[in-house]
């Protein structure tokens, strides 16, 4: 560490620049892991998007000693979460710091930030909609109806391109199209995603999130398409 001195930006982007910062990380005090990623927590989002230096990502959001770098960690890259989700090494590094999150109230306010302008009232329903301080997508619309179609309309679009992408496997994403589903009333929205998604059920079953969004589309699928399903499992 003596020897890194502040030039952590010089090397926390190179190959072995990491491995030796991952290192440090993990096998120093709490004191010097402290110290390390107040030193590197300003380049996260650069961090993310790199092909070795997203592995640190992980590392610095996982052995941060104090909640407050956590919660850094969790506001910066909500504020860009709509286009690092697309990225082939930023998701990881978003789906990390999703599952490593013990709070759900964190969680759900990673999930708000997909949703743009609507993100600050779904928070503020948050202790007003629900009885454990966590408002569904749903009781959102159902509390705010004007709101439902261009919320719906904008979400819709988000999930699209996310399926596209490939990147229903992560359960941010599998927690994004629960929220779609649950608060969809035209079944043939959700027959379409359905149909989108029938080849990928079988994957989804590992998250609590993928079951309940693997068994609400299996349920609008017409017969032939269930047995594919159930058969690929």
């Amino acid at each position: 560490m003596e020897l890194i001195g502040k030039t952590y930006a010089d090397i926390i982007f190179k190959h072995d620049g990491c491995r030796i910062v991952q290192a440090c990380i993990k096998h120093g005090s709490m004191k010097q892991k402290e110290a390390i990623v107040d030193h590197i927590k300003p380049f996260v989002v650069q961090m993310m998007s790199q092909k070795y230096s997203n592995h640190l990502a992980q590392k610095a959001f996982y052995y941060a000693p104090k909640e407050e770098q956590k919660k850094f960690f969790r506001t910066h890259v909500s504020q860009q979460i709509g286009k690092l989700i697309l990225h082939q090494h930023a998701s990881e590094v978003i789906e990390y710091i999703y599952s490593q999150t013990d709070q759900e109230k964190d969680r759900r306010s990673m999930v708000y930030s997909f949703y743009g302008q609507y993100f600050l009232l779904l928070k503020q329903l948050d202790d007003t909609v629900s009885a454990d301080g966590q408002a569904s997508l749903k009781q959102f619309m159902e509390a705010k109806p004007q709101l439902a179609e261009p919320i719906l309309e904008k979400i819709e679009g988000i999930v699209q391109k996310l399926v596209e992408k490939g990147m229903a496997r992560h359960s941010i994403v599998q927690a994004i199209i629960l929220d779609y589903i649950l608060a969809q009333k035209d079944i043939e929205k959700v027959r379409w995603l359905a149909e989108s998604m029938k080849e990928k059920l079988p994957s989804l079953l590992a998250s609590k999130q993928g079951l309940r969004v693997a068994c609400a589309l299996f349920n609008v699928l017409d017969a032939k398409d269930r047995k594919l399903v159930v058969k690929s499992v």
